[in-house]
């Protein structure tokens, strides 16, 4: 087959050409990545929706679908150099922009202490990394590209190809609303994506190019923007979500206090290793998955200290 082909329950088939973007199966066969399939998407919300247990790397894939559309709809539309250049770093930034993500996904970014999209430009750029070098073999300065193309902070490049990545509009928010929607049943994720990524065009002003829609899809837009508030009241913030992350959250103060007063809390290596260090190298932070987290956890529940071992327990139990 001239496509490797991926079943997807949102749309379908996802395909990769083997002879245009082979490199991007390499990409997905990364270590890096595939860890991304241990990382639930939605945190903890499978205590509230059942069916939330989709994962990071299938979100990713999502992504990439979405970005191959917008390119070859810019190709049919808008063929020029800059477009052709900016292939390679679209989608490699479609498919690594949540490599850095922790266990449960934004949930731990506070009991870790770290911000995700740094530690996803630490992991493409780290020399010592399968993904870096997978990146580097197509192009020596695509693992920098990239890099900065997932830096909010960072405007080096076309404002259209951020846009793409990040925005109020963009693949990644177009990709989890529907995915999110689907797998916990809500419902309410559902607009036009089709048509918003068949009418935008390029808009050349003298600052660069941006990303403009023209009157046909006000009402798909429109769709997205309630879809994202709907989601947001009846998923995102769900309370029964929300207090089983306040819940771990807590767990995870309480079991820091204790190590740093020198109590016993029964700390994984992983962990361990990770809180002890000062500057965490890459692949310290990269052992630290769902299941190190979980087994930790499993660990608290027999902990002497009254507290935390409540706290597991409840956590591992769903009673809060």
């Amino acid at each position: 087959m001239s496509s490797k082909v991926f079943r997807d329950p949102l749309y379908n088939y996802i395909g990769i050409d083997r002879k245009r973007d082979g490199w991007l199966i390499d990409l997905l066969d990364c270590r890096e990545l595939q860890r991304l399939r241990r990382i639930h998407q939605l945190g903890v919300s499978y205590f509230t929706y059942p069916g939330a247990d989709h994962n990071r790397l299938a979100h990713s894939l999502g992504v990439l679908h979405l970005t191959l559309q917008a390119l070859q709809h810019l190709k049919n539309t808008f063929d020029d150099e800059q477009v052709n250049q900016a292939r390679a770093p679209l989608l490699a930034a479609a498919l690594v922009h949540d490599v850095g993500h922790g266990p449960f996904s934004h949930l731990f970014e506070p009991c870790l202490g770290i911000d995700h999209e740094e530690w996803s430009k630490e992991i493409i750029l780290s020399e010592d990394t399968e993904l870096h070098k997978v990146l580097a073999k197509v192009a020596k300065p695509l693992p920098q590209t990239v890099a900065e193309l997932i830096d909010k902070n960072n405007n080096d490049h076309p404002t259209w190809m951020k846009y793409l990545l990040s925005s109020q509009l963009d693949m990644d928010r177009m990709d989890y609303l529907r995915r999110d929607s689907l797998f916990t049943g809500a419902g309410y994720g559902h607009f036009d994506w089709h048509r918003i990524l068949s009418t935008f065009e390029l808009y050349e002003q003298d600052s660069g190019r941006d990303i403009i829609w023209n009157e046909k899809a006000k009402f798909a837009i429109e769709e997205f923007i309630f879809a994202r508030y709907y989601m947001y009241q009846n998923v995102y913030l769900h309370k029964t979500t929300r207090g089983f992350e306040k819940m771990i959250e807590a767990m995870w103060r309480r079991a820091r206090r204790l190590h740093r007063d020198g109590e016993k809390v029964s700390i994984v290596p992983a962990i361990r290793r990770f809180w002890s260090d000062k500057k965490p190298k890459v692949q310290d932070y990269l052992r630290i998955e769902e299941f190190t987290v979980l087994q930790q956890i499993q660990n608290w529940t027999e902990n002497s200290d009254k507290s935390l071992a409540d706290l597991a327990r409840r956590f591992l139990a769903r009673n809060w």
